[in-house]
C-alpha cells in the first residue's frame, strides 16, 4: 500500500518475488495493514486504513479482490475527523484497531456490527501512528 492508491500481494511461496495480486484504492500513509485468515472462506482479510476522509478503513477480500466491509470512521461529534495511520486486527480478528491524526484518536471498532467498541482521543499534535497486540494488551503510540 502506498500513495499510488494500489494495495499489493506478496505470496512467499512464489521464488521469483512478483506481486500476485493488486487492488486499487486504498492510500496507506503508515503500519497500516494487517491480515487475518477469513475462516469463512478459506482466503484471507486485509484490514486496510487509508489516509482519507471517506472509506478510511476497509476489509479486503484476498481471493475476491474487493472491498468486503466499509468499516465507520467517522468524525465524532464535536471533533476533526480522524485519518489513519496505523491499524491492526485484535487477536479474535473482528475487532479493528484504528488510529490517526485531525482528531488524534485511537478506536476499536466491531468490523462485523460496524459499532464503536471504544475510544480514546488525545491532545492537538498526539496522532497516532503505531498499534501493536500482543498477550490482551494493545499499544499505541
Amino acid at each position: 500500500g502506498g500513495w499510488d492508491n494500489t494495495l499489493r500481494v506478496w505470496d512467499a511461496r512464489v521464488a521469483d518475488g512478483r506481486s500476485v495480486a493488486s487492488f486499487t484504492g486504498p492510500q496507506v500513509c503508515g503500519d497500516a495493514i494487517d491480515v487475518a485468515p477469513d475462516e469463512t472462506n478459506g482466503s484471507a482479510r486485509v484490514l486496510v486504513a487509508s489516509w482519507r476522509e471517506r472509506d478510511a478503513v476497509q476489509v479486503w477480500d484476498v481471493r475476491g479482490g474487493m472491498v468486503t466491509v466499509d468499516v465507520p470512521f467517522g468524525a465524532v461529534s464535536g471533533r476533526k475527523k480522524c485519518t489513519p495511520y496505523a491499524a491492526r486486527w485484535a487477536p479474535e480478528g473482528g475487532v479493528a484497531y484504528v488510529g490517526g491524526s485531525g482528531s488524534c484518536e485511537f478506536r476499536a471498532v466491531d468490523a462485523g456490527t460496524k459499532k464503536t467498541l471504544g475510544r480514546c482521543a488525545f491532545d492537538e499534535g498526539g496522532a497516532v501512528h503505531a498499534i501493536d497486540v500482543s498477550g490482551g494488551l494493545v499499544g499505541a503510540t
